[in-house]
């Protein structure tokens, strides 16, 4: 699935219960998977953001649905709508509350839903390789040819966790794709991609 189409999903409880939506996801482009799941719990009034391993989630064409004891998970909510807590990548739960600038994860930029994503919302000490999904996208990419276009999704095989490939867009509308593990450079300033390996040949526009 891609992941555009993933990150517009609701998300529930194995149980069936709604409890909020999909907004990102951190890519771990090393191992190429993802880290973390970015979710808004809660209503629309009171919505939580949360990071939750993709371990415990599985993505459906309707849903993403969360499998961990509902009561670890209301917990996780309660503590990230008060408390500021910074991690060790080395133990990473299996929750992540995201704190905002005034120390409080309901006064985050992202919790009002302006689209933007600033260094708050990455938990501090997270590896290098880690980056948020939408500011993959729209980014240039560049082979060994030269700039291939724009990225415009990413492809992600949900069932094993894994990135599978890049859809890119050329400047004249045609959409052509490289293998994920071929994204091997990524500048600090998150300004293009640079791929190690030729695309594969082009897909209908």
């Amino acid at each position: 699935m891609n992941l555009t189409y993933l990150t517009q999903l609701p998300v529930i409880h194995a149980t069936g219960e709604h409890l909020g939506r999909v907004e990102d996801a951190i890519l771990d482009l090393e191992n190429g998977c993802v880290a973390y799941w970015r979710t808004s719990l809660g209503s629309r009034l009171r919505a939580v953001p949360l990071l939750i391993t993709a371990r415990r989630v599985a993505a459906s064409d309707e849903a993403m649905t969360v499998h961990m004891n509902l009561d670890d998970l209301n917990a996780a909510c309660e503590e990230a709508e008060s408390a500021t807590r910074h991690v060790d990548p080395a133990q990473l739960p299996v929750t992540l509350p995201l704190a905002g600038p005034l120390g409080h994860a309901g006064l985050s930029p992202i919790a009002f839903g302006f689209g933007r994503r600033t260094s708050v919302d990455m938990p501090e000490g997270a590896p290098p390789s880690w980056i948020w999904g939408r500011d993959v996208l729209d980014k240039p990419l560049f082979t060994l040819r030269g700039e291939l276009g724009r990225i415009s999704d990413v492809e992600i095989d949900t069932a094993a966790n894994s990135l599978t490939r890049v859809l890119v867009k050329g400047s004249h509308g045609e959409t052509s794709f490289v293998e994920a593990s071929a994204l091997r450079h990524v500048p600090e300033e998150r300004t293009h991609f640079v791929a190690s390996s030729r695309p594969s040949p082009q897909m209908s526009a």
